[in-house]
């Protein structure tokens, strides 16, 4: 796709399709989780049930990085599937997801978050160039039920989040 300028109901319209298809990653790697399938194992990690939409590490990278621009999925990615130490005086957090012989884990004492929710009928176009559009949108489930602005940047590959959207 390139530095391709689009329009504004364009802008919006792929602005809406990537926010709404982040959801189910968002609840993924900050929500709920993938769930775990009923296991007597005492380990931390407990293999996510074979029902669910990825159970395996890989396509569920390759969609990350469909929505996702490529630092940002990085980071994404890093953090679930090998945790992050911070900073000092910061909380640790523990890798969520790991794979074993080709099948995903899942942590079983990570409490996720409850995961953002929009409504799309507010998206206003901010900023609209060849390389980024910003948006503003009302959040439908935080405690301020307020707007926030949420970046996508346009890469080889076509526009992508550069934003949380969790």
């Amino acid at each position: 796709m390139g530095c391709k300028s689009v329009s504004d109901t364009e802008a919006k319209a792929i602005f809406n399709t990537l926010v709404k298809e982040s959801y189910q990653l968002n609840v993924i790697y900050f929500g709920e989780g993938l769930e775990p399938q009923l296991v007597d194992d005492e380990g931390l990690y407990v293999p996510v049930k074979g029902s669910e939409s990825y159970t395996a590490k890989l396509p569920l990278v390759e969609r990350t990085r469909e929505i996702f621009s490529s630092d940002y999925a990085s980071d994404i990615i890093k953090t679930a599937f090998e945790g992050e130490s911070g900073a000092v005086g910061s909380t640790a957090v523990y890798a969520r997801y790991i794979e074993y012989e080709g099948h995903l884990s899942v942590r079983k004492d990570i409490e996720g978050i409850e995961v953002s929710k929009y409504d799309f009928s507010t998206t206003e176009i901010i900023k609209n160039s060849k390389r980024f559009i910003i948006a503003r949108i009302k959040t439908t489930n935080l405690e301020k039920n307020d707007f926030v602005e949420i970046t996508l940047i346009n890469e080889e590959n076509g526009w992508r989040i550069d934003s949380a959207t969790y």
